[in-house]
């Protein structure tokens, strides 16, 4: 009888402690709905080309797991059309260790075509890419929108960011286009997470911005028209890969490849757009 009272004492006392332990280290659940996964995407607007481009590599949780080396679906995106970066996406998969050098990729584009860069959330990334393109495609076919002008598409951006305000997107954006209503000069937005928003002649966002933003500001110069730079289109792909080069010597988040579309306007008022590929540093 006196063991099973010492037994029984000994097991009241062990409960106790594990109780208080449990009191003192509360496990409780916890819901994480966003990951960063990297992007740093960046876009220029001169006097008769508009510029935007972002890096390939998508980071995991932590910043240190490596989800992929040739992401761009999400990053970077046509308003108007759905395959252009997903075909570019899966040439840089195809042949990813080919490119050593800034590499053109042939595009048929007829018209002004406006681009929206984000990064972040990939999936939050995506799925404002729906939303946004199909409330453009409603507003088109009500006749309320005739063309996919950067103006109309920035403003719709940022009431789509800012509708989710209590539950943000979690999605840093810039915005890049031709105006087909001002002689075909660039312009483009730069927003935060919840859509406020502004143009700029400079933008970047994302991953790696702290780096990058003072780099272009600092290699770009702007007279009279402070949306607008001085530089040519070439002299500006050619600063963005060196900024860009820059930053992925410093980010661990950044690197792989640089996307540039280029979207210019000759002398006669024809629109014509290319896509380079640059090679960046793949630690």
């Amino acid at each position: 009888m006196n063991a099973v009272s010492i037994s029984s004492g000994s097991m009241c006392g062990m409960c106790m402690m594990a109780w208080l332990v449990l009191m003192a280290h509360p496990v409780t659940a916890s819901f994480e709905p966003y990951q960063l996964n990297g992007g740093l995407v960046s876009a220029v607007a001169g006097k008769t080309f508009a510029i935007i481009g972002t890096d390939t590599r998508m980071i995991g949780e932590g910043g240190y797991l490596l989800e992929s080396r040739n992401h761009l679906s999400s990053r970077l995106w046509s308003v108007e059309d759905d395959t252009l970066m997903l075909e570019i996406e899966s040439a840089l998969r195809s042949d990813a260790a080919a490119l050593r050098a800034v590499k053109p990729v042939p595009i048929k584009i007829t018209g002004p075509t406006t681009m929206v860069g984000s990064s972040g959330c990939s999936t939050d990334c995506s799925q404002l890419q729906r939303v946004v393109r199909a409330d453009l495609r409603a507003a088109s076919y009500y006749g309320q929108v005739s063309s996919f002008d950067p103006d109309q598409v920035a403003n719709l951006v940022s009431q789509t960011l800012y509708s989710r305000r209590v539950f943000p997107y979690y999605a840093f954006c810039v915005v890049s286009g031709l105006d087909s209503n001002g002689g075909g000069c660039g312009k483009v937005y730069v927003y935060d997470a919840i859509g406020s928003y502004e143009q700029v002649a400079v933008a970047a966002a994302g991953t790696g911005r702290e780096l990058l933003q003072p780099i272009l500001d600092r290699l770009f110069t702007s007279n009279g028209n402070a949306n607008l730079v001085n530089e040519s289109a070439d002299a500006a792909v050619e600063y963005l890969c060196k900024a860009y080069r820059s930053v992925s010597e410093r980010e661990i988040g950044v690197g792989d490849n640089l996307v540039l579309h280029i979207s210019e306007t000759d002398t006669e008022g024809k629109v014509s757009s290319r896509v380079l590929v640059v090679k960046l540093k793949d630690h």
